[in-house]
């Protein structure tokens, strides 16, 4: 009965995520951002860079982001596969990622300063979509154009510029997803994907909720809602609230996928995590 509870409490979960992608998408401020952001990205690919702008975003990738994704990871990265590629991305990085020094949080109200047109709608559109973010709880908000670029990201991350039909990330879940919103014949549909670890969130597993974003002159960008894991966890645990809800000493539910790996915390995990390593792993 429990477990039919969770069920119907999670797919509420997504319906809830879904309504807010759509309500998102058919804004005004959203259809405008996306073809605000383009045109500036696109005037950024022949701007000067700043001083020393290379230099900054060379020391972000091998001081910060290279260390923060073999920790996530476990494992060695090499940071140079994600370092910027074109002009635009590394004058947005030198500007907004580097200095955030990899605190998502210090980027979401960073304001750089600078006289380029990205930055002047950076200050008008990101109050709205900070704002979301914070609100509905996701990890990141992001614009994509229809070449694939990244042109505007709240949290202004690793990705921020980078092109999604572009190694390293043309294999990714959110590369198959944005091909899949570029091709929707309606602004109303929602993809979900599932889980994959994502470099730019330090190798993070990470879903992610895309949606065309048009009107009726046609398609403009593409939305994407990298969802947190934590509001998911909540439904799953009933917000850490076993015993509460009948399930004893021990007791859980969990969401499983296809492959019968977990999208859900383990109980065990949370409550005594050496116990998890001994048991499980």
């Amino acid at each position: 009965q429990l477990r039919e509870s969770r069920s119907r409490e999670i797919a509420a979960y997504y319906e809830g995520i879904s309504d807010a992608a759509t309500v998102l998408t058919h804004s005004s401020a959203t259809i405008n951002a996306a073809k605000d952001f383009a045109g500036a990205f696109g005037e950024l690919q022949k701007t000067p860079l700043p001083p020393n702008a290379m230099g900054a975003v060379d020391t972000f990738y091998s001081t910060v982001f290279g260390p923060e994704l073999a920790k996530g990871t476990g494992q060695q990265a090499d940071a140079a596969l994600y370092k910027p590629t074109s002009n635009a991305q590394t004058y947005l990085q030198a500007l907004y990622t580097a200095p955030a020094k990899g605190d998502f949080e210090a980027a979401l109200n960073m304001q750089a300063g600078d006289p380029s047109e990205w930055s002047k709608l950076n200050a008008r559109y990101n109050p709205f979509f900070a704002d979301f973010t914070q609100r509905f709880g996701f990890d990141d908000v992001m614009i994509l154009d229809t070449t694939g670029a990244v042109v505007y990201s709240a949290f202004k991350g690793a990705d921020l510029g980078a092109n999604v039909l572009a190694a390293p990330y043309i294999t990714t879940n959110l590369a198959d997803a944005y091909r899949r919103a570029m091709r929707a014949t309606s602004v109303d549909e929602v993809i979900f994907t599932d889980y994959e670890d994502y470099a730019p969130a330090y190798g993070r597993p990470t879903p992610w909720v895309v949606t065309p974003i048009g009107d009726a002159t046609g398609i403009h960008g593409v939305l994407a809602l990298q969802l947190s894991s934590d509001g998911i966890n909540s439904v799953m645990t009933g917000d850490r609230g076993w015993e509460r809800d009948g399930l004893g000493r021990t007791g859980e539910t969990y969401l499983a996928g296809p492959d019968r790996l977990m999208r859900s915390v383990s109980r065990l995990l949370l409550e005594d995590p050496e116990g998890f390593v001994k048991a499980v792993v």
